[in-house]
């Protein structure tokens, strides 16, 4: 078997049929291929739908788990039941484009690649006919997933096509839920593998209703980025790969959440600031990281700790949230 498709779905049967069909297409003629479908724990009309639609669809087969437990947990159940040579992961309200698969396919055999980034296109899931897309490109690897990682580097689940061997033993994570995609693809990339990247749309990310951010989703995504980059953080320390700028360039990562973490959770901004203090000494941010010319001042006169706490205190005072 040639493409593993796996695909997680929660309660969204109709949405998730439209990815489905979208395989087929993204492979083309001639190539084998599976869909391993992934039922989250989706309610009984949902799962029941689910189940219908994707015994219309050529090689796809369902796993069904009991109980909802989030889309990382259902990756897994996919990957370690699929029997491709190359998986990729699609959202179940993603789409895939037409000859999107044969092409990374392609491309991952005449480079002997381990990993192909796509770019992607944007809108909303009533536009059926992409008139007002958006075309997304990835950025470009750096040549080591160091530098490339405290760069930005990174992607949806969907723009990235894995050679199974790269990810080997990696699995996702099972408690972090977002950015779940980034510190999966960050780990593959830390087994230095072969990375294409490439800028034409491998498929459609599709905006629709759901929950706006709160203050939960805020400092749990903080929580999130924190524990991801103190995982980057300790493998480079112990590969001895934590040179100056790559200090720096972790702080400025490090700092972007400071705001979030005052306000929400002291403990956790003493925590950042302990780890800042433990990367650089006397650490101010960058225009790149503090884009607010008079915050940036403020920072560099007074310092971090001195000034993140007024400027938050500030922000009560004169209302904002």
């Amino acid at each position: 078997m040639t493409l593993s498709v796996v695909i997680p779905v929660y309660n969204r049967a109709e949405l998730a049929a439209e990815a489905i069909a979208s395989v087929g297409p993204g492979a083309g003629s001639g190539m084998e291929y599976e869909i391993v479908v992934v039922d989250d724990g989706s309610v009984p009309g949902e799962a029941e739908k689910l189940k219908r639609y994707c015994g219309c669809f050529k090689n796809c087969r369902l796993v069904r788990l009991e109980h909802n437990r989030g889309a990382q947990i259902a990756r897994n159940a996919g990957l370690d039941r699929s029997i491709g040579l190359y998986i990729k992961f699609l959202d179940s309200d993603d789409i895939l484009l037409p000859g999107s698969l044969a092409q990374e396919t392609a491309e991952m055999e005449q480079k002997s690649a381990d990993l192909v980034v796509s770019g992607w296109l944007r809108t909303d899931v009533a536009d059926t006919r992409l008139d007002h897309a958006v075309l997304y490109r990835p950025k470009e690897y750096a040549g080591n997933p160091y530098d490339a990682i405290l760069a930005g580097y990174g992607a949806p689940v969907s723009a990235v096509l894995y050679q199974k061997s790269a990810i080997g033993e990696i699995r996702w994570d099972p408690v972090i839920r977002h950015p779940d995609d980034w510190f999966f693809l960050i780990k593959v990339l830390l087994s230095c593998p072969t990375v294409v990247t490439r800028n034409e749309p491998a498929f459609v990310w599709r905006d629709h209703a759901g929950a706006r951010a709160s203050k939960s989703s805020l400092i749990e995504y903080a929580y999130a980025r924190f524990h991801i980059l103190d995982y980057l953080y300790q493998v480079m320390n112990q590969r001895g790969e934590l040179t100056p700028q790559r200090r720096v360039d972790l702080c400025n990562y490090i700092y972007r959440d400071i705001y979030v973490a005052h306000r929400f959770d002291l403990n956790h901004y003493r925590q950042i600031l302990e780890r800042i203090d433990e990367l650089v000494t006397n650490y101010r941010p960058s225009g790149e990281v503090e884009n607010h010319m008079l915050k940036r001042v403020a920072c560099r006169l007074l310092g971090c700790r001195t000034y993140v706490p007024l400027h938050n205190r500030l922000r009560l005072l004169l209302g904002y949230r």
